[in-house]
């Protein structure tokens, strides 16, 4: 926590109203997932399309990076890295350009950045130029509904039967609490200060 005092006031958890798992998706439920649940539900979807996905990098800074490869005639070659991005607001031009920056690198033609609360202008416009495609959460919802009702019911299941808008730390795994310091609200390790995980997670408010 850079030796910063956590300030203690209380937030608003929009969690707390929240069932303990929804019976349908929408785009509600994806905005108040926490980290880890909606950088599974990405990778699932993938998956359950039919598409080989592998899961390149995983952490509450960078989020997930998966790979896929739809390539029949070479099943090695990356034909799109995928990006999930949760943050508190739009997501900017520079997320659009952090994923360019590994396409460029790699050789990947497409990419996809996932991002709940949608994207600003700038990003589209970025994207458009690159062959990125741009998800929110409402055309995830959209992308989900064509999944037959088994499918979508499996990816439900992801949520489990507990707190599923609660992320656990991404160093030690205890339960996280939502938390606000001078740059804004957070969410810190239960544990803290023996721990020192923290994450900027989109459900949080103050």
């Amino acid at each position: 926590m850079s030796g910063k005092r956590i300030d203690e006031r209380s937030t608003s958890d929009a969690s707390s109203s929240l069932p303990q798992r929804p019976a349908v998706w929408s785009a509600a439920v994806i905005e108040h997932l926490e980290w880890q649940g909606f950088e599974a539900l990405c990778c699932a979807f993938y998956r359950m399309l039919g598409i080989p996905a592998e899961t390149a990098q995983s952490g509450p800074d960078g989020g997930t990076e998966m790979r896929l490869f739809e390539d029949v005639a070479d099943q090695k070659r990356c034909t799109a890295v995928v990006h999930c991005k949760l943050s508190r607001a739009a997501v900017t031009d520079r997320a659009v350009g952090a994923l360019l920056a590994v396409m460029t690198r790699d050789g990947i033609p497409e990419g996809i950045l996932m991002a709940p609360k949608g994207f600003t202008h700038t990003a589209h416009s970025l994207a458009a130029a690159h062959r990125i495609t741009l998800i929110d959460g409402q055309h995830l919802v959209g992308l989900i509904e064509h999944l037959a009702p088994a499918q979508q019911q499996t990816l439900l299941e992801l949520l489990g039967p507990g707190d599923w808008s609660t992320p656990a730390c991404p160093i030690c795994g205890e339960e996280m609490r939502p938390q606000v310091d001078q740059r804004g609200p957070f969410w810190a390790c239960s544990d803290y200060p023996t721990c020192s995980g923290r994450h900027p997670a989109g459900t949080v408010s103050g």
